[in-house]
């Protein structure tokens, strides 16, 4: 379905209409819609000046928040296609790989985002690494607009993006063994640490629709991860990762693994209190030096579900570091918060991503790989110099 829109010469899309018996024209009042000149004469100058007034949120307005706008399938069909004219509420708009316009003011009215439209060649670009960087990043812009779009079926998450994913695939340089349910084998572990967006929206996971590691089992607004500091310390190593397909590389999964090595430590919280709450003062975690544990608050987590954060108070959470950075007096840490399934020996759940402040970060990183502060059956091999090797699901 993909080259059907991408081998289009241009698409009309019903942008108004909430479903295909909406039709195209949804005419406004157009007299609200011309935009407004004023001609202003300066006090130090006798020319006057024109300037030309318009709101420029109305291409957020009505198409990217549009009716059609918030639909997941539509969003691959838009990008893919290389023109798109918009039949909106008031007026129509222009899409293509170039610029947008407004019927109003055919030019470029407005700042122009090209995240959508930079896959709009399959060429792929081979050995050009600032190119795939671009890529790279229009690749987690797509994820995100498409995290906030509505699918009438849960299970379509990841077939209704599998032509944009094609498409990345190739101008990548990559292979289709690559793809692993929306994330990018070669941008691991980096890619792990995508999260969930607070207040935008009810997060709910959706049991064996992804791996509980991958963005696509998460309902909600989501952001792919930032790309990891050059003077940040990388800890997590992969060292297998892999997806059960239930049809073509791109489509639909039963689940997946990933094992990687990396430090682990236990986590507890604490409540915050009303004093630290009302100040400005950094949420600062800390390190139980006894046992391992890093205490700290619950928003120092970004959960991927509202019931995650319960679960892991009740239950045992565990921190497991990706990359940190540390001064004299205190330093960052980032990585996974999982938590142990139960069933096999070292084998974890994802339940969001965990940053903050914490004191004594070398500390941590110590006891975080010292075999003797974690049950054994909470890995399947230690190493006193690198860490645990566990498997997330």
């Amino acid at each position: 379905m993909g080259d059907v829109y991408s081998q289009s010469h241009v698409n009309i899309a019903a942008t108004a209409s909430s479903d295909g018996s909406g039709g195209l024209y949804h005419r406004e009042n157009s007299l609200a819609i011309n935009p407004c000149l004023i001609e202003v004469t300066e006090s130090n100058s006798q020319i006057p000046r024109t300037f030309l007034c318009y709101q420029e949120t109305f291409w957020n307005e009505k198409v990217e928040n549009g009716p059609l706008g918030k639909r997941g399938w539509v969003l691959q069909e838009r990008i893919l296609s290389p023109r798109v004219v918009h039949f909106a509420s008031n007026q129509m708009f222009w899409e293509c790989g170039e610029m947008i316009a407004a019927e109003f003011l055919p030019s470029n009215f407005t700042r122009w985002d090209p995240d959508l439209k930079n896959l709009k060649t399959s060429r792929p670009h081979v050995g050009d690494e600032a190119h795939s960087e671009r890529l790279y990043e229009a690749w987690g812009g797509i994820v995100r607009k498409y995290s906030q779009c509505d699918l009438t079926y849960e299970s379509d998450k990841l077939i209704a993006i599998s032509g944009l994913a094609q498409r990345a695939c190739r101008q990548l340089g990559l292979e289709s063994k690559d793809y692993l349910a929306g994330l990018w084998k070669a941008y691991l572990p980096g890619e792990l640490l995508w999260q969930t967006n607070r207040g935008e929206g009810n997060r709910k996971k959706v049991a064996d629709r992804a791996p509980s590691w991958s963005w696509a089992s998460v309902n909600g607004a989501i952001t792919c991860a930032s790309p990891v500091p050059n003077h940040a310390r990388v800890h997590a190593r992969v060292l297998e990762a892999n997806v059960f397909q239930l049809s073509d590389s791109f489509g639909q999964v039963s689940g997946g693994q990933i094992r990687l090595q990396a430090p682990i430590s236990k986590v507890t919280f604490r409540q915050v209190d009303l004093l630290l709450a009302a100040s400005k003062t950094p949420f600062t975690a800390d390190l139980d030096g006894t046992t391992g544990t890093l205490h700290c608050y619950s928003r120092h987590v970004d959960w991927d579900d509202e019931t995650c954060s319960e679960s892991a108070e009740k239950n045992e959470g565990f921190f497991l570091i990706m990359h940190s950075q540390s001064n004299w007096y205190r330093g960052f840490c980032a990585g996974l918060m999982i938590q142990h399934t139960g069933l096999n020996r070292g084998q974890y759940r994802r339940l969001g991503k965990i940053s903050g402040r914490i004191q004594g970060v070398d500390a941590l990183l110590k006891a975080a790989i010292d075999p003797s502060l974690l049950e054994a059956r909470l890995y399947s091999e230690a190493d006193p110099e690198k860490g645990f090797i566990v498997e997330i699901i």
